[in-house]
C-alpha cells in the first residue's frame, strides 16, 4: 500500500511540475508579447504621424521597428496560439497595417496586401 501512495504522491507532483512549467512558459510569452505589442503599436503611431509631416524616411524606420517588434512577439507565442490569437497581437497587426497602407497612399507607393506585410487578412482588413 506504501509503494501506491508513495507511486501516486510522484505522480501528483510530477504533473503539478509539468503543469507550472506550462504555465510558465505561456505568462512569458504573454508578457513578451503584450509588451512587443504595446511598442508596435506605438511605432506605428509615430509613423503615421510622420507620415503626415512628409518625414517619410523616418517613417520607415517606424515601421522597420515595429516589423521588429512583430517578429518578437510572433517568435514568443509560436507554441503559444492562445496567446497570439487573444486578441493585443492582432490590434498592433491592424496598426502596422494602417501604418503601412498610409505611408504608400501617400507616397503614391504600390499597396502592400497583407502576405506582403506578413499578415492575416482579418486585420489587414
Amino acid at each position: 500500500m506504501t509503494e501506491a501512495v508513495t507511486s501516486h504522491a510522484d505522480a501528483i507532483a510530477t504533473a503539478g511540475a509539468l503543469a507550472r512549467d506550462a504555465l510558465e512558459a505561456t505568462h512569458q510569452a504573454r508578457e513578451i508579447t503584450l509588451g512587443a505589442s504595446r511598442a508596435a503599436i506605438r511605432a506605428c503611431a509615430v509613423a503615421i504621424r510622420a507620415v503626415h509631416r512628409h518625414e517619410f524616411d523616418r517613417a520607415r524606420e517606424h515601421l522597420a521597428e515595429a516589423a521588429r517588434l512583430l517578429d518578437q512577439a510572433h517568435g514568443a507565442t509560436a507554441d503559444h496560439p492562445d496567446i497570439r490569437y487573444g486578441g493585443f497581437l492582432q490590434d498592433a497587426h491592424k496598426e502596422f497595417a494602417e501604418a503601412s497602407l498610409t505611408l504608400a497612399f501617400v507616397t503614391g507607393a504600390p499597396l502592400p496586401t497583407a502576405a506582403d506585410l506578413g499578415l492575416d487578412t482579418a486585420p489587414y482588413l
